[in-house]
């Protein structure tokens, strides 16, 4: 259902709710055709999630390493966990740290971990990727790590979320197979999460954010109600940010709504606070990747700004330019 709510809020200016026909499937079918100015040769190599992941339980059972990171990571984490679970698919949950996989299948969540410094999750990949009987990264943002992509063997099998990272996989990844779907994140189901939450856990854990959230919130309420603000900053204030002019109520979400990932209800946590407060604005300006897919699948006007390196303009290119007629580029 996500993609058909995607295609059509693309192509028009009508919200989620318009679009949603309340159908309970999804449907991630990522046909070729739906990516403009897709080269020949990537062409073959675009994924149906479902398809690939239903036939990939098959060949034995799935462990699952979730990327780790701020909400953005949470909105891919909550994707993937519903996927499994609507394809009926149980995974075996995995930690970064003293995992044996040896003769497993082994996931690794979407995301951006593989972008310059050595890091955890790239630490992860790099130890375990040679005695996997299979491993898998789902759709992700590559750059640099020269040396471990060219260790890897054909039991490693690679998906890019965009043109760049797929160009720089095949260069580099030789023996493993490189293929492009779309950042997991567009798949989410709004009506799920913002009616159900999507089983999240509901309360406020976290006491180190509980202040700041609860009063950006609060003061974000007032200024909608007595100030009529219908439009909001959310740009990075973490390494990736630019000189970017934010405003005093500038509102980094993705930092501030952070809950983890290592469990479905966390990363539901994470996504529902997302989605629950960019509903109520009219229009979002962002250099947030996930916050401007979010935005873009409730239908708000988003302004969508680059971050410090090609990430946000490379997804734009490909899952968003003339899909979200809602969307503007900014760079």
């Amino acid at each position: 259902m996500a993609f058909e709510i995607l295609r059509a809020i693309g192509s028009s200016n009508c919200s989620w709710r318009d679009c949603m026909n309340g159908e309970s499937e999804i449907s991630l079918s990522q046909n070729a055709t739906c990516h403009s100015g897709t080269p020949a040769d990537a062409e073959d190599a675009v994924v149906d999630i479902l398809t690939y992941l239903r036939e990939l339980a098959t060949e034995g059972p799935i462990h699952y390493v979730a990327n780790p990171g701020n909400a953005g990571d949470s909105m891919i984490a909550h994707a993937t966990y519903r996927i499994f679970a609507r394809l009926g698919i149980e995974v075996r949950p995995a930690a970064l740290k003293g995992f044996d996989a040896t003769d497993k299948i082994v996931v690794f969540g979407g995301g951006g971990s593989l972008i310059g410094d050595i890091n955890q999750a790239s630490e992860f990949v790099a130890a375990n990727h040679p005695q996997a009987r299979k491993f898998v990264i789902l759709p992700h943002t590559s750059q640099g790590h020269v040396g471990m992509l060219a260790s890897m063997g054909p039991n490693v099998e690679l998906i890019a979320r965009e043109l760049s990272s797929y160009e720089h996989l095949r260069a580099h990844a030789s023996a493993a197979k490189v293929m492009i779907a779309d950042d997991l994140a567009f798949s989410i189901d709004i009506d799920e999460l913002l009616t159900t939450g999507g089983g999240a856990i509901r309360w406020d854990f976290q006491m180190k954010r509980f202040a700041r959230r609860h009063s950006m919130r609060l003061r974000e309420s007032l200024r909608r109600r007595f100030c009529a603000v219908d439009a909001i900053h959310c740009f990075r204030t973490d390494r990736e940010q630019t000189n970017q002019k934010r405003s005093r109520w500038n509102a980094d979400i993705s930092k501030l709504f952070k809950c983890g990932v290592s469990t479905p209800a966390l990363a539901a946590r994470s996504s529902w606070m997302i989605f629950d407060f960019l509903q109520h604005y009219r229009e979002i300006r962002t250099n947030r990747l996930h916050l401007a897919i979010a935005a873009a699948l409730l239908g708000k006007q988003v302004k969508f700004y680059p971050n410090s390196y090609f990430k946000c303009h490379a997804v734009y290119e490909y899952s968003m330019r003339g899909r979200f007629a809602n969307v503007e580029w900014m760079g």
